[in-house]
């Protein structure tokens, strides 16, 4: 999910909770009647008038769909041959109701764009630092340009980087040096899963009282209540990029599995 359109459907969400159901349902049917005509006119100079900027069918195609799966979770569907919402029919909410148990159980993998990034992050177990600390050919590769220093955070950032190359996928979240910051940057575009996959990334806090930066790293797998993980930039020096493993309520009761350099472990993220 894209940030506008995050940003669209948070708004939805508020008007949702202020007006009554029949006049959000009235305006969804007007945006969605809208959303496909200048979908289908294709008139660029309609759309910078009303969005300053010109948009494609894309633009318009998610936020119909994110319309038209509101209005099945509420009971209706739009009826593009009247161009009106109506209510579902008996047999509409039995398809419903298996489709939504369907949409669960997806949403229970492991994400394909993690998956992909996770198998990068295999490749590269036993490369990292030469000498000293946060040097190396490896460490140079993975930094984005002008970067340097800590690299937990750029080795996991360039596996998902390399990840949508192969997949030929755009990146669908900013890459950032600070952990926590490159966290919330996977989480806001994808979700913060109450269990953890293969693919997911783990979060950790610094040792030190207020530190911005955390250390982060894959889940690898999960088996018999413990999570293993490939992490980067972990003591002794000089790092390589290696496997560890934790157990699951350990991480859960917030317990010290510290190195000396961090200890707390704050969350599991999912890319979309």
């Amino acid at each position: 999910m894209d940030r506008e359109l995050k940003r669209d459907i948070d708004g939805f969400y508020s008007a949702v909770k202020l007006f009554k159901p029949d006049r959000v349902i009235s305006q969804v049917e007007k945006l969605i009647s809208d959303y496909i005509e200048r979908c289908n006119s294709g008139d660029p100079s309609v759309d910078y008038a009303v969005f300053n900027k010109v948009v494609d069918r894309e633009y318009y195609q998610k936020r119909i769909n994110f319309m038209k799966n509101w209005l099945l979770e509420n009971g209706y569907r739009y009826d593009t041959r009247r161009n009106k919402v109506v209510p579902l029919t008996i047999e509409e909410k039995k398809r419903n109701i298996l489709r939504t148990a369907f949409l669960k159980l997806k949403k229970k993998s492991s994400s394909r764009l993690g998956l992909g990034a996770l198998e990068v992050a295999k490749e590269c177990l036993g490369l990292g630092e030469e000498g000293k600390n946060n040097t190396g050919w490896f460490i140079d590769m993975i930094h984005e340009t002008d970067e340097t220093g800590m690299w937990c955070s750029a080795f996991v950032g360039w596996c998902f980087e390399e990840a949508c190359r192969r997949l030929n996928i755009e990146m669908p979240f900013d890459r950032n040096k600070r952990a926590k910051i490159f966290w919330e940057n996977v989480v806001s575009v994808g979700e913060i899963p109450k269990n953890p996959m293969p693919g997911d990334i783990i979060l950790w806090d610094r040792k030190e009282e207020g530190n911005p930066d955390g250390h982060i790293g894959f889940v690898e797998s999960v088996k018999n209540g413990k999570v293993f993980t490939i992490e980067g930039n972990r003591r002794p020096t000089p790092s390589t990029v290696r496997r560890f493993s934790y157990d699951l309520k350990d991480l859960q009761n917030k317990a010290d599995c510290s190195d000396g350099e961090f200890h707390l472990f704050l969350n599991f993220g999912r890319s979309p």
